[in-house]
């Protein structure tokens, strides 16, 4: 009897953290993307930092960012940076030349320990990986994409190399989608 019961509250628990995933849209419907808990705003979001609120001067071009924190069954972040292009500066960013973005994933100091061309729902970008310990027990994964005058900075922050390709993990990041 026991067994039996350790049992359905297993499929218990197991059910209710998969339905806790849902599809959620910032306040503009810009982009949708599905993360495990409430999507949001932050004043900054850096996959080595995590999320901020403390006022950021120099965040320009309507910056905007978001986070969903994930305490069980792992402690995870789920972050988006959008960010407004310049027409002067969109050239580089449609060539998939995202410059010095990437820091947003892994932090200034960190070297990403792979990288690749992405495609995903119609978009394609950049996915860096920093599976070496950014920061402690920080590992981040993160993907940059550029559409419609706007740069798309997806991030995942786990806490080891090994969550970097969870099944969370990919099903974050492979869930985002700009949004007509």
């Amino acid at each position: 009897m026991m067994l039996l019961l350790i049992f359905l509250a297993s499929c218990v628990a197991t059910s209710a953290q998969a339905s806790a995933w849902r599809i959620q849209f910032p306040c503009d419907r810009s982009f949708s993307i599905e993360v495990p808990a409430h999507l949001y705003e932050v004043t900054w979001f850096e996959g080595k930092h995590g999320p901020s609120i403390e006022p950021e001067e120099d965040r320009k071009n309507g910056a905007r960012a978001f986070v969903a924190l994930q305490g069980t069954p792992k402690k995870r972040q789920f972050g988006v940076v959008v960010q407004n292009v310049p027409r002067e500066e969109r050239a580089a960013f449609v060539r998939k030349e995202f410059g010095g973005l990437y820091f947003v994933i892994g932090g200034d100091d960190a070297t990403a320990t792979s990288q690749k061309i992405v495609r995903v729902n119609g978009l394609t970008g950049r996915e860096y990986v920093y599976a070496k310990e950014i920061a402690e027990d920080t590992y981040t994964r993160g993907r940059i994409f550029y559409a419609a005058g706007r740069i798309y900075i997806i991030v995942f922050v786990g806490t080891s190399a090994e969550d970097l390709g969870s099944q969370e993990a990919d099903r974050f990041l492979n869930s985002f989608r700009i949004r007509g």
